[in-house]
């Protein structure tokens, strides 16, 4: 029976180890955590205490629908139009070729078996009788696309609310879950692809945009974001950089605004006829302790949980880069931070707030608001020299300076020695440990091992290119943590020696996880698998004429701070010239990917 046991909950880690929801869920079942959520009976709406539960879904969904507009009455109305800050008109109109079967096909192979919508027809289901209906799917969805129709039953989501932090008999403390048809995601993913295509094809997007952006990510955002930074902090510069906090921005976007901007960026004819009809008549409902509420209808954001929504927003915000000629942006969908380069920190923040005087304007023309109390900044400088506090306000508001913020997802600090990051990796993956060691009497070491890819690998690889070159001092007990990982999982004592079981479990020591993923990447430059904005990479040969046997290599470049030399530029170039000397690159990624994992594992760097 205990052989049994061990086998099932293998089966199933192994299963799920891309899915942390369902790992959870077996991990919970093994260390008998069956905490049953308690479903909050009781709300306050409107000045009372409301219990019955078709009230409360409708109380959920009377907010949820008004909560954009709501916000958006709030932002005093500008003197400015948003069109003036837009480009020039695209002359081309996009045109859209008709879906074919194989594409529908390959659409729906590829959809994920998550919760289904309003009509409880799930991916799986679907899938099951594909061959019978791929061809009529096909046809109704050309039909969509040649009409300029969006089916109204497509547009109707299911809401979920999620508990957050604080009050739960507070409805702003809960987040929506949006659950849209199946169908819905095929239709919008059809016109997606069309749509992207023809945007990328004209260079449409801002170049610094990183985020629902295919070969892009966010590692890549935070590579540009630091070149930018320590290449100025090397020539003596300060950097002031500003994290902006927008509030609800999904939920306020204006439709009649966002349909101007697609036609200015060349979405005309039928096409633009579909997404005017995509976007009006929406309708939701929430589903709350089994019961649901009437439907409601939405009058402005993008839907939530849609495929089309965030590449929408996209475009709706995708002028904001060229409000300021001063700043520098690199954005992530709503995630977006402003930065000034300058010799004088006292001048550079008085530039600093005029220009910020037009990022207020244009936001609110484009019916926009931020979280001014999220919203912080941060000074970055050369060794010793800053001295002197600054002000930065926006709208009469003073902005808080912070030492270190969040942003997609890593803690950046102001000396860029990610020590603060680490320690929050460090916290995350401690928090783990207990789970292995309570759950090691019923897994064996295979399901241990699919564990720990799930839960703390996670952690050790997540933009490891941006902090994994850092002192060795901050990264030490990090490197601890996880040899006391392993021996764990093998049962060994401490202090056994770690080396014989990274082999034995034929995991990767956290150097190589570093060395392996910059090395990866650095394939992909090479490949031209990454967008073209990482040209900073200088051949050898372009420096001098010589034909030396060096010549194929990267150049080093001169780095006066080991700020910079932490960076991309320098990390990748040294991994890339020890890969050339002793790797084939020019095959497939895959088994690229084979004989680099054996080159970090067994070269000494």
């Amino acid at each position: 029976m205990n052989t049994a046991e061990k086998e099932y909950y293998k089966r199933l880690i192994t299963e799920n180890k891309n899915n942390l929801r369902k790992t959870w869920k077996v991990i919970k079942d093994v260390i008998s955590s069956h905490k049953q959520t308690k479903t909050v009976k009781q709300f306050h709406y409107n000045g009372r205490i409301i219990n019955d539960s078709k009230t409360i879904s409708a109380g959920f969904n009377d907010y949820f629908v008004n909560v954009g507009p709501d916000l958006a009455k709030k932002i005093p109305i500008s003197n400015s139009d948003f069109k003036k800050y837009l480009p020039d008109n695209n002359t081309n109109s996009i045109y859209l070729i008709p879906a074919t079967s194989d594409e529908v096909k390959k659409i729906i192979n590829d959809l994920k078996n998550g919760s289904p919508g309003w009509d409880n027809i799930t991916a799986c289901a679907l899938k099951c009788v594909l061959e019978y209906i791929i061809d009529p799917l096909t046809y109704v969805c050309n039909l969509s696309i040649t009409e300029g129709v969006f089916p109204e039953e497509l547009k109707l989501a299911k809401i979920i609310p999620i508990f957050k932090a604080n009050d739960p008999m507070m409805f702003n403390n809960y987040r929506p879950i949006s659950l849209l048809s199946i169908f819905s995601k095929i239709l919008e993913k059809i016109m997606c692809n069309r749509l992207v295509k023809f945007l990328n094809k004209f260079d449409s997007f801002y170049k610094f945009q990183f985020g629902f952006r295919e070969n892009h990510s966010t590692y890549m955002a935070l590579m540009i974001l630091l070149d930018k930074i320590t290449q100025a902090l090397d020539n003596g510069d300060f950097v002031i950089g500003l994290f902006l906090d927008f509030r609800k921005a999904f939920d306020t976007v204006n439709h009649s605004i966002l349909l101007y901007k697609l036609h200015s960026y060349g979405i005309r004819g039928t096409a633009y006829k579909w997404f005017e009809s995509y976007l009006c008549n929406r309708q939701q409902f929430v589903y709350y302790d089994g019961v649901c509420s009437d439907c409601a209808h939405m009058t402005c954001g993008v839907p939530q949980g849609s495929i089309l929504g965030p590449i929408l927003f996209l475009v709706y915000i995708n002028d904001l880069s060229m409000v300021s000629k001063k700043l520098f942006s690199v954005l992530f969908a709503d995630d977006t931070n402003m930065f000034c380069i300058g010799k004088n920190l006292q001048k550079m923040s008085e530039e600093f707030k005029e220009e910020l005087k037009l990022v207020l304007s244009w936001l609110q023309a484009n019916r926009l608001s931020l979280n001014l109390d999220k919203t912080n900044f941060m000074v970055f400088s050369p060794q010793g020299k800053y001295k002197h506090p600054i002000n930065i306000e926006i709208d009469g508001h003073d902005i808080g300076e912070v030492v270190y913020t969040k942003f997609l997802g890593v803690i950046m600090d102001c000396q860029l020695n990610w020590s603060e990051h680490i320690k929050y990796i460090c916290n995350k993956i401690s928090k783990s440990v207990g789970i292995i060691i309570k759950t090691r009497k019923v897994f064996d070491t295979a399901t241990l091992t699919a564990l720990y890819y799930s839960l703390i690998y996670p952690y050790l690889s997540y933009c490891i290119h941006i902090w994994g070159a850092t002192y060795n001092a901050h990264i030490d007990h990090l490197v601890r943590l996880q040899k006391k990982v392993l021996r764990i999982i093998v049962g060994k004592p401490p202090r056994t020696p770690s080396d014989p079981i990274f082999k034995e479990l034929g995991l990767l020591k956290l150097s190589h996880i570093f060395q392996y993923n910059i090395g990866l990447f650095m394939f992909k430059v090479y490949h031209c698998m990454t967008p073209p904005l990482f040209d900073m990479f200088t051949h050898t040969s372009e420096i001098h004429d010589r034909n030396t046997r060096q010549s194929n290599l990267l150049y080093i470049p001169l780095c006066l701070t080991n700020r910079r030399k932490m960076t991309i530029v320098y990390t990748g170039s040294h991994m890339w010239n020890k890969i050339l000397s002793n790797l084939k690159v020019h095959c497939a990624i895959s088994t690229f990917k084979k004989h680099l994992r054996t080159f970090v594992t067994t070269s000494n760097h």
